[in-house]
């Protein structure tokens, strides 16, 4: 009978200091997640009391501590690399448990690219194409009209991509001449039209979240026609037999050596890799790879000596849509 109230009593002093103890302690926890998309944010600096005692979230957001109870806790502070740092004052006993939504604020400082992740982006563009050519040596074959109608042509309205895998930009571009210009010498009606097929690669040696500049180097084919036929559709036999038709293609090949520049605007700007309206221009020399002109009509090929003056600078404008490259180091 002694024996049971003594085990009774034990039992009783026990379960008295497991309360106790467990009285002495205030836990704290809860989940820490992005603002935008509340998805957790994992490895979270969660410091009490400032530096008192602090810990990490897990994978998954989440926090749990046991902090001695004669410990008051009077504030939280949250921290994560490009994250805002949170801080949560209490007056009164902590919540049970704790959500907290931290602000994505990217860093500010030039990102340097990671080798190891390869990216790939590309951007689509629209823009023109802007130079002179020159066709006076060819002035002993036709009339001053026809030269002034070559001549005329500074600009091409163009369409282009751009691949860009880590630091380099590899594109293709097609430009055309808006409208083919048109004039009536007698009773013969001429048009010119010119066409641009350009191939490029560039490197970029600065990139940033906000704009990209490097050297650039490429192939630009430019075929002028020229169509001297008449104005009205019908024509007496004979006088066409006189008439001196005329459809003639001038090829001109050149190198181009220059540089570029993008420029990152509305969009995903702070999002590395995100999407965005790209601004670019670019500007260098073209030299001829062909000094003489390869001219062609739809049948035969035509020898004639002259050649076609390039444009001394050539240089183009776009806007477009893409992915620019530009990635964070992670």
């Amino acid at each position: 009978m002694v024996k049971s109230r003594l085990i009774g009593v034990l039992f009783l002093l026990l379960l008295l200091s497991l309360t106790e103890g467990q009285a002495q302690n205030t836990a704290v926890s809860g989940i820490v997640v992005n603002h935008r998309n509340f998805t957790p944010i994992k490895q979270a600096g969660v410091c009490i009391n400032g530096d008192f005692h602090c810990l990490r979230s897990t994978k998954n957001g989440r926090f749990y501590t046991l902090i001695d109870e004669e410990v008051k806790i009077d504030s939280i502070t949250f921290s994560k690399e490009n994250f805002a740092d949170t801080t949560l004052y209490f007056s009164e006993e902590i919540p049970s448990f704790i959500k907290v939504q931290m602000r994505f604020v990217p860093t500010q400082e030039v990102p340097v690219y990671d080798n190891g992740k390869p990216f790939v982006g590309g951007v689509l563009s629209v823009g023109g194409d802007f130079g002179t050519f020159d066709f006076s040596d060819f002035s002993t074959y036709f009339p001053a009209k026809t030269i002034d109608s070559l001549e005329n042509g500074a600009g091409r309205l163009s369409f282009g991509y751009d691949m860009i895998i880590n630091r380099f930009q590899f594109g293709f571009r097609f430009g055309v001449a808006p409208t083919p210009r048109r004039f009536e010498t007698d009773s013969l009606e001429a048009k010119t039209g010119e066409t641009m097929y350009d191939l490029h690669c560039a490197y970029n040696l600065l990139r940033t979240k906000n704009f990209t500049v490097g050297p650039l180097v490429g192939l630009k084919w430019y075929r002028h026609r020229l169509r001297v036929s008449y104005g009205r559709k019908e024509v007496e036999l004979p006088e066409y037999m006189d008439s001196g038709e005329i459809d003639l293609r001038f090829h001109q090949l050149s190198a181009f050596l220059g540089a570029h520049l993008m420029l990152k605007t509305m969009g995903n700007i702070n999002r590395p890799g995100g999407a965005s309206v790209i601004i670019g221009a670019y500007a260098g020399i073209l030299t001829p790879l062909n000094p003489e002109p390869w001219i062609r009509t739809r049948d035969h090929k035509i020898d004639a000596s002259g050649h076609i003056g390039v444009p001394s600078i050539n240089f183009g404008v776009y806007m477009g849509i893409g992915r620019d490259g530009w990635k964070a180091k992670q």
